[in-house]
């Protein structure tokens, strides 16, 4: 409430009661509510009264109309644009184009299988100065 924590509340409440005395805060309490009560009402009428004088509801709705009318064009714009392309043949690789990718794909993947490489077969051999590795191709 009006950013004052609990504390806040408590401490003007305590100095309230003695200030004005148990016999004069009921009266007070009332009075604060009438005040707030008036500034409220006050605040609302200036706010419609600003309302009705700028006509902000029709400014509202002329602009929810726009909006809505922007969005129908927009999408009438995608519907359009869609049935354009829509229209249009779509290419079709040939009979003879297709067997020929097919084909080519079958020689890749057959020479892929034939070309695994052989690995070396590496024997140790020890000698007393070093260790030493020699391939035996067979």
């Amino acid at each position: 409430m009006f950013g004052m924590g609990f504390f806040e509340i408590f401490m003007i409440i305590i100095v309230a009661v003695i200030f004005l005395g148990p016999d004069k805060l009921p009266q007070a309490m009332v009075d604060l509510a009438k005040f707030f009560k008036a500034l409220k009402k006050t605040l609302d009428d200036a706010k419609s009264s600003l309302d009705k004088e700028l006509n902000l509801e029709e400014l509202k709705k002329e602009a929810l109309e726009y909006k809505s009318s922007l969005t129908q064009g927009l999408d009438e714009l995608n519907r359009s644009s869609n049935s354009l392309f829509d229209d249009a043949p779509k290419a079709k690789p040939s009979q003879e184009i297709q067997e020929a990718l097919n084909a080519q794909s079958l020689e890749d993947k057959d020479k892929t299988m034939q070309e695994t490489p052989k690995s070396p077969k590496i024997q140790p051999t020890q000698n007393i100065q070093e260790i030493s590795y020699k391939s035996k191709d067979t």
